[in-house]
């Protein structure tokens, strides 16, 4: 499941990409604007509404929890977001982010980076 933040994410990267100076990356913009798109009208991502109230306090606890300095919010976000929707897995090649989910009882994906 894909809430807001997730849609804003996409779509600014994409803006960002079709607006750069060089052409593959513009190419690889629209592409992916295009996929995106498609992707959203036949149904392969559902946006749902993100539970704030319950994920921000979790990631502030996350945040509270660590030993030595904390990734960035997003990156604790993100693993709650999954956790409060009942999600069993998470998809993330950042290992900061990973662990956090690790943390919280998700399987990663891919299994190794």
């Amino acid at each position: 499941m894909l809430n807001l933040l997730h849609q804003l994410q996409a779509a600014n990267l994409l803006k960002r990409l079709e607006l750069a100076p060089e052409t593959a990356r513009q190419t690889a913009g629209r592409n992916g604007r295009n996929l995106w798109q498609s992707y959203l009208a036949e149904g392969v991502f559902e946006i749902t509404q993100a539970d704030w109230a319950m994920a921000l306090p979790m990631a502030i606890a996350l945040n509270d929890k660590h030993s030595g300095p904390p990734p960035p919010p997003l990156l604790l976000l993100h693993p709650a977001l999954a956790a409060i929707t009942g999600a069993t897995e998470f998809l993330s090649f950042e290992p900061r982010s990973r662990a956090v989910a690790q943390a919280l009882g998700l399987k990663v994906l891919p299994a190794r980076l």
